[in-house]
């Protein structure tokens, strides 16, 4: 079953601050996308498309800069493709290094709340799930306690917790886990192949070891453009080391 299709997405920026936003300006006039770079431009990702299954658990593999954050960007609405498009069946939730979309000043309780509300999950529902929250993140009430005093691995404890008990139709993981302790990544990683069994993952670190003991498919991309997709995992690492 297919979850989401990227399609034909292309992804421009400009180097340049001032050019950024005189040219923001003149888009908002123009009919039509186009793939022909201006000055300052330059091309983050051209002619990416692939589509991710119910079952798939995706390690997306690509040096500093190759394209990776941009895509998962435009995967989840946070960047508008130039030219593209991507069609989505199911319910995303990101998880990245660091506090995004996590208000410092909020207690942990409340950022899962606004996590919720921007996905469509009422309140009262969120509520009768917070049990789960506080089981697997192992916060317990530190949850009731504000983001600010937490550090970086209860917010990543904070935000499984959360997708735990949300249960979206698929993850998507930004070297998140790279911050939490052992434990918790074994227990993470465990829920997150059950998970995939029925819906879907997909996991961009440069740890192979985790890519190799995890993933069911791999995507190598490099300056922007995919250079592997297959299941054979193994091949997709050694053309990446060798990139």
């Amino acid at each position: 079953m297919e979850l989401v299709r990227i399609e034909d997405v292309n992804k421009k920026f400009c180097k340049k601050f001032h050019w950024s936003l005189w040219y923001g300006f003149v888009d908002l006039f123009a009919f039509r996308p186009t793939k022909k770079l201006r000055k300052h431009e330059k091309w983050a990702l051209t002619d990416i498309n692939f589509a991710i299954h119910q079952g798939d658990f995706i390690g997306i593999l690509g040096k500093n800069g190759s394209g990776k954050t941009t895509l998962v960007r435009i995967i989840i609405g946070t960047y508008h493709a130039t030219v593209g498009r991507i069609i989505s069946a199911v319910t995303i939730i990101p998880l990245f290094v660091g506090t995004q979309a996590l208000n410092r000043f909020y207690s942990g309780i409340d950022n899962y709340f606004f996590t919720g509300a921007i996905i469509g999950i009422g309140r009262k529902e969120l509520q009768k799930r917070i049990p789960v929250l506080k089981e697997f993140s192992g916060l317990g009430e530190d949850v009731y306690s504000p983001m600010g005093t937490y550090s970086s691995g209860m917010r990543i404890k904070l935000r499984f917790g959360a997708v735990k008990a949300i249960d979206p139709g698929l993850i998507i993981i930004d070297e998140a886990l790279s911050v939490s302790d052992e434990q918790f990544q074994k227990k993470c990683f465990e829920y997150l192949k059950e998970f995939s069994s029925s819906k879907a993952v997909v996991f961009i670190s440069h740890d192979l070891s985790l890519i190799r003991k995890n993933c069911n498919r791999i995507i190598v991309i490099d300056k922007g453009s995919i250079q592997y997709d297959a299941k054979d995992v193994e091949a997709g690492i050694e053309l990446y080391q060798n990139l």
